[in-house]
């Protein structure tokens, strides 16, 4: 159920789905994120699942957004995407810390992470945002790799783990982010044995994330932190790729759902669009 993409507008055909592909796409336009990785990142995050939600944190969407991080996205750029009524109800504490006074309106506002074009948008900006510290700190341009540390780690969390990777490989990651490795242990762990600060930094910011969809005698494959929603078609499965067990690399091991494929296969047409530029979310008309 994809969209079919036609030049730089997404194009639902008959019964296929009307929104993954072209909120990617809108989201990278509007916030100048690389749409390769917006889309590497959801496919690790969720496998495109808008309904993911995971076991050991407040994580749920198609980028596992959790609830502090998601107030504090909608609260910063929400007016600029259609939720200025809702960014206007999220306060911040003197801790740092952003609450919502209405416990209704609060339930509503989170349940905005299953919007998969929300979702994306919110993503966008913080790819974006993680981007700018990252550099300014490390003085270099980063990977789409290290921003997807960021996204898993927070920026701050990330700039550790790169410095630290560098200077002390062999200590276990664990050790020095234990309340990540809690909530992720199968970033962190492997088959009960702890990762270094080495392995961790290159399972997250390895490339290739996305599954190649030539045609091959198996299944498709990729890799996924997080459970899928009931009723999902999205299976869990534990098997071999090139050698390797995915779920032992640090995800759990899904098989796709065929219009989860489509939409990948749908993607590959329009070339680079890592082009996008920051300065895009101005002057940009994406609504027709």
């Amino acid at each position: 159920m994809p969209y079919a993409i036609n030049g730089l507008n997404p194009v639902p055909q008959a019964g296929m789905h009307p929104g993954i592909a072209g909120a990617l796409q809108e989201a990278s336009l509007r916030t100048g994120a690389e749409f390769d990785h917006l889309m590497s990142t959801a496919m690790r995050e969720s496998s495109l699942n808008p309904a993911a939600k995971a076991r050991s944190s407040s994580a749920t969407g198609m980028f596992q957004f959790i609830e502090q991080t998601w107030l504090g996205m909608v609260k910063q750029y929400g007016a600029e995407h259609g939720l200025g009524k809702q960014a206007a109800q999220i306060f911040q504490d003197s801790r740092g810390r952003y609450n919502v006074p209405d416990a209704t309106q609060r339930r509503e506002i989170l349940a905005l992470r299953q919007d998969p074009r929300l979702s994306a948008l919110m993503a966008g900006e913080l790819s974006e945002d993680n981007r700018k510290v990252l550099e300014s700190r490390l003085d270099r341009e980063v990977s789409n790799g290290e921003l997807y540390a960021a996204h898993v780690l927070g920026a701050g969390g990330a700039v550790r783990l790169i410095r630290a990777a560098g200077e002390t490989p062999s200590t276990p990651a664990a050790n020095v982010f234990p309340a990540a490795a809690r909530a992720n242990r199968a970033i962190f762990y492997e088959d009960g044995r702890p990762r270094t600060l080495a392995e961790v930094s290159g399972f997250l910011t390895r490339k290739g994330a996305t599954p190649d969809l030539r045609p091959s005698s198996g299944p498709v494959y990729a890799m996924n932190e997080t459970p899928a929603a009931p009723g999902s078609s999205v299976s869990p499965v534990n098997v071999k790729y090139a050698g390797k067990s995915y779920a032992s690399m640090g995800h759990n091991f899904q098989v796709l759902a065929p219009e989860t494929i489509a939409i990948m296969a749908s993607l590959d047409a329009p070339g680079n669009w890592g082009s996008s530029k920051p300065g895009a979310r101005n002057g940009v008309s994406l609504m027709g």
